[in-house]
């Protein structure tokens, strides 16, 4: 450990010296803490990780106790960290050690970038995960109140994308509602593209309540997820159909290039401005969906009798594009689902 030409560091030699159980060199390496002539910097952070998820309560204790003789902090999840599984670091806390990290986490001893109170929310409810509903609440308000970060609008984003339950549990122990928080609940609404639980928008929406007003369609991101998070939004004014006509024609050809044919069918079919349908995707976007492949798409816009290209376009138009599709899909790699589709369709057609 004395050669120069050895980039080491003590707090990954403390680490694996714990995760490998050699109580030898643990005991070199608390040794060098209190050497004037120690051959390291002090960091007991990566350490710190390693005795927190082996369950070594005394390893924990020690250098706890160490960091307060020396006035030292102890900096979890730093780039020297990258052998500790940090995804996993809160699933494997014993209950006694996360009650014991919130009191230092409090006090500052220990400190947390913000990805450590993301993780510890994900570590809630994951399968064979030692966390506590009990240490979740501790830790995380202690994090939250040390850290200068705002935090609160990814926090919610986070929670809704894990499930309702992460979502009420967020809200009703860890962030304290008041009308800023209302409003940050507005702001995540706007980023629904990994919220697949429509339950967790409806919700996100009660508890913004009238502060969801002034944010209305304000979305910079179109992917809605699924159908349903999509009307819920639609209904409780987020999306104003009248006044957002443009952004509703982007989600139609956004939802074309991505094969989200229950988002087309919803807009194309179920949504009317003045008694008329005005969603129709472009020809640019239909002819993606031939090239990418997207079967169920041109089906909702073709092959229902009373889908609205089938009703409004004049057949000659019809016919047309429907053999621009099929030579767009053969020209591209002989997608015969799409040729086929097409050719049913003008068949349909001649025959009446």
């Amino acid at each position: 450990m004395s050669y120069k030409s050895l980039n080491l560091r003590f707090s990954t030699i403390l680490a694996s010296a714990i995760k490998s159980d050699r109580q030898d060199v643990i005991d070199y390496m608390f040794l060098q803490s209190k050497s004037e002539g120690r051959l390291f910097d002090i960091d007991f952070g990566a350490g710190f990780m390693a005795a927190a998820t082996t369950g070594r309560v005394e390893l924990v204790n020690k250098i706890l106790d160490t960091c307060i003789a020396s006035s030292s902090d102890i900096y979890v999840y730093t780039e020297y960290d990258a052998h500790i599984n940090k995804s996993t670091f809160w699933c494997r806390i014993r209950p006694e050690i996360g009650l014991m990290l919130a009191q230092h986490i409090q006090s500052s001893l220990v400190t947390f970038r913000k990805d450590g109170l993301f993780d510890l929310l994900a570590s809630v409810g994951q399968d064979n995960s030692l966390m506590t509903e009990e240490v979740f609440i501790e830790c995380g308000n202690a994090i939250l109140n040390t850290t200068d970060d705002n935090l609160i609008v990814e926090l919610i984003q986070l929670a809704a994308s894990l499930s309702l339950y992460h979502l009420k549990l967020l809200h009703q122990h860890i962030l304290i509602i008041d009308e800023l928080d209302m409003i940050d609940y507005s702001i995540a609404i706007f980023n629904c593209k990994s919220i697949k639980d429509s339950e967790c928008i409806q919700y996100m929406i009660d508890v913004a309540g009238s502060a969801s007003i002034q944010f209305a369609n304000s979305f910079s991101d179109l992917t809605f997820g699924n159908v349903n998070n999509l009307r819920i939004l639609i209904d409780n004014g987020y999306i104003d159909v009248r006044r957002n006509h443009a952004l509703l024609l982007q989600v139609v050809e956004l939802a074309c290039s991505k094969g989200q044919a229950d988002i087309v069918q919803y807009i194309l079919q179920g949504i009317k401005t003045n008694g008329h349908w005005t969603f129709a995707p472009s020809l640019d976007a239909i002819l993606l969906a031939a090239r990418e492949n997207h079967v169920n798409v041109l089906t909702v816009l073709f092959g229902d009798l009373s889908s609205p290209l089938r009703t409004i376009m004049e057949q000659v138009h019809l016919i047309r594009l429907l053999k621009l599709i099929s030579n767009e899909a053969y020209t591209h790699g002989g997608l015969l689902k799409v040729v086929s589709l097409c050719d049913v369709i003008l068949g349909q057609i001649s025959d009446k």
